[in-house]
């Protein structure tokens, strides 16, 4: 008997090429505090130390499509769990790299680590941060670019664009609902004071305002981002909006913004002056420089407040010292208020016409504010297990008695959604494990609550060629229409990503079960309890247990060959 030595060979090549992989795209991070002053106030803020520096926002992760990501994460926290949610990413066959506490994974204890391995498959603008209560407001929170080769403005020059609201204390004590006890009887406040933004994390606080001030305070004048720009050349800005409640009216001065994708899926382009942004979305934009060189205000203006704050637009031979002396009167401008008008440049052929949806689901959203810190789906507010949701799936239980808004989705199931929005205000409305549809949505009320009804609104849904994105708003006392294919097995959130509204239980689980979960892997928490919490192993990333694995088998194949005496050819 004969076994070609091609075959084992091929078990070493791809083994080889799996440690290759995981080593080319292979970051170690350390999760850190740090007293700094991005809009001229010092405070404590989380990032991320790479091993050559702290950053915030954390690390640029920029890898090609299809290519396997491996971040040794290290939580340096002394007194705080975390996690790493990659915004954008599907998760396909790794769903427990989906980083959500108590439904993916237990949180990364302080001197924990935890090994995030996952294939980078869905390309485009996409981001990472933390799903840990609201650390991502502290400043937890980078880019993760998937470079796709057939991308048709590959070879444009570019700009990575985070706009963030900040403020001058941390979540737990800006957002009250972040303090875990409360005297009887205190009004929570959902809706907190604007203080200052932040453009790539840099921003500019006027120090006047407090009641006295030095140095190690806050620094007046604290410097703009800048963006230095090249006469009629044309770039393009990957903007994400990392912000915490509010949503954003974009414009650059004197300069058009040319949409060609939102949330990593291409859109015919459409050019608009102001366009706005909802929490968690991403929008690539082309802006040609076609102005007189000098130096011009991007603009970032919160919806409900009316606050500005600001970047520069700096024409590579304008001055370095200079800012912009040019206001630009947007009244009668064009604007992007969401995504209707744009059009999927990849025909989505999926049909999503009745009677092909197999599963309806209808959520009904309130809110008890201010006295209750409690918002409600279905009239129950979403209560995290105590054993995360994936885990119990994959050994075939229930979840735990206390867990709520639950639902179950059979494999290849074709998904309608129907959002009632029964509170005054909007909210940005994000999947995991999935891209969604966007069907219709209800108009914006201000005075009286406009539900679904089915009769009057079924006639508006867009079948042909909807728009596909992750994040969505749903508009403010009205009603919401997405649609989605449930191909992706796992445990996936559904939630506002408002961080008063998730903490307060706005969000729903979909579990999508098609009778198998892949295995946890190797460093998988085992517990949450800080003084038992183990792992089988944290320094192996998901690329070398498979070497591992196909190495026992080349030798045990060898072994099995000299025990019986089979020849080599």
């Amino acid at each position: 008997m004969e076994i070609p030595i091609l075959v084992l060979l091929s078990m070493l090549i791809a083994c080889n090429s799996w440690l290759t992989v995981g080593a080319r795209d292979q970051y170690q991070w350390t999760v850190q505090y740090a007293k700094t002053n991005p809009d001229g106030y010092f405070r404590t803020v989380i990032g991320i130390d790479d091993g050559t520096k702290w950053q915030f926002p954390g690390p640029v992760v920029r890898v090609a499509k299809g290519e396997w990501v491996t971040v040794l994460l290290h939580n340096g926290l002394p007194t705080e769990a975390t996690s790493i949610h990659w915004h954008g990413q599907h998760q396909r066959e790794t769903p427990w790299m989906d980083g959500v506490q108590q439904i993916t994974q237990y949180p990364i204890l302080p001197t924990k680590i935890f090994n995030y391995t996952f294939h980078a498959d869905i390309s485009g603008t996409h981001w990472y941060h933390s799903h840990t209560g609201g650390q991502y407001t502290d400043g937890l929170f980078g880019a993760l670019i998937v470079d796709d080769p057939n991308d048709p403005y590959r070879d444009l020059p570019e700009n990575i664009v985070f706009i963030n609201e900040w403020y001058h204390q941390t979540v737990i004590d800006t957002f009250d609902i972040f303090t875990e006890y409360q005297p009887t009887g205190h009004f929570y406040n959902p809706l907190v004071d604007f203080v200052s933004g932040l453009f790539n994390g840099k921003g500019r606080y006027n120090c006047s305002l407090l009641t006295s001030f030095d140095n190690n305070t806050c620094i007046p004048d604290s410097p703009y981002e800048r963006f230095v720009v090249e006469y009629n050349q044309t770039y393009r800005f990957r903007f994400i909006s990392a912000g915490s409640q509010f949503t954003y009216i974009l414009s650059v001065d004197q300069h058009n913004l040319t949409v060609v994708a939102i949330d990593g899926n291409y859109v015919q382009p459409h050019t608009t002056q102001q366009l706005v942004i909802e929490i968690g979305q991403r929008y690539d934009v082309l802006v040609h420089m076609n102005q007189p060189p000098d130096n011009y205000w991007i603009r970032a203006v919160t919806e409900r407040t009316l606050n500005e704050f600001n970047a520069i637009l700096q024409y590579s031979t304008a001055s370095n010292n200079s800012e912009p002396k040019y206001s630009w009167n947007l009244t009668t401008g064009t604007i992007l208020l969401d995504s209707k008008p744009l059009i999927p440049t990849n025909v989505n052929t999926f049909s999503l016409r009745p009677p092909n949806f197999t599963k309806t689901v209808f959520l009904n959203i309130t809110c008890h504010e201010p006295v209750i810190d409690k918002c409600f789906v279905n009239e129950k507010q979403l209560r995290l297990p105590s054993i995360p949701t994936l885990l119990t799936m994959f050994q075939n239980q229930v979840a735990p008695y206390n867990t709520t808004n639950i639902f179950d989705l059979a494999y290849g199931d074709n998904v309608l959604v129907i959002i009632n929005n029964f509170i005054n205000g909007s909210h940005p409305m994000h999947l995991h494990g999935h891209d969604f549809y966007v069907l219709a949505a209800g108009p914006t009320s201000q005075t009286s609550i406009i539900n679904f009804n089915m009769e009057r609104d079924a006639g508006s849904f867009n079948y042909e060629n909807p728009p596909r994105r992750d994040t969505i708003s749903l508009p403010r006392q009205s009603w919401l229409a997405i649609g989605f294919v449930a191909d992706n097995p796992g445990s996936w959130f559904f939630h506002c990503h408002i961080a008063f509204d998730m903490q307060a239980g706005m969000g729903i689980i979909f579990n999508v079960n098609n009778g198998t979960i892949v295995p946890p892997p190797f460093d998988f928490p085992l517990v949450s309890n800080i003084g038992q919490q183990t792992t089988l192993n944290p320094m192996k990333s998901m690329a070398t247990k498979r070497c591992e694995y196909w190495m026992m088998v080349l030798s045990m194949c060898t072994l099995s060959c000299i025990v019986l005496n089979i020849r080599w050819p």
